[in-house]
């Protein structure tokens, strides 16, 4: 699996999952720190961009979250 595999739905619930739990509870769900850099600005509000895009790849069928250290770069 790569990140280009992630599709626009996938993300989207990820953010609202995000926006339910809370930014600490999501990265710490999700085993990942805070972004220092980047972020995924949506509807004016920005994500951590490694977390999301983690967390993302849960919500395709039948994958688990991706982990930190299976990102790499920014």
């Amino acid at each position: 699996m790569v990140l280009k595999d992630l599709t626009r739905d996938a993300v989207i619930a990820a953010i609202g999952e995000f926006d339910r739990v809370g930014r600490e509870q999501f990265l710490a769900r999700y085993g990942f720190a805070e972004s220092r850099r980047l972020f995924v600005v949506y509807q004016g509000r920005s994500y951590d961009s490694k977390a999301l895009a983690g967390a993302a790849h849960s919500y395709l069928i039948g994958q688990p979250p991706l982990k930190a250290t299976e990102i790499s770069g920014g």
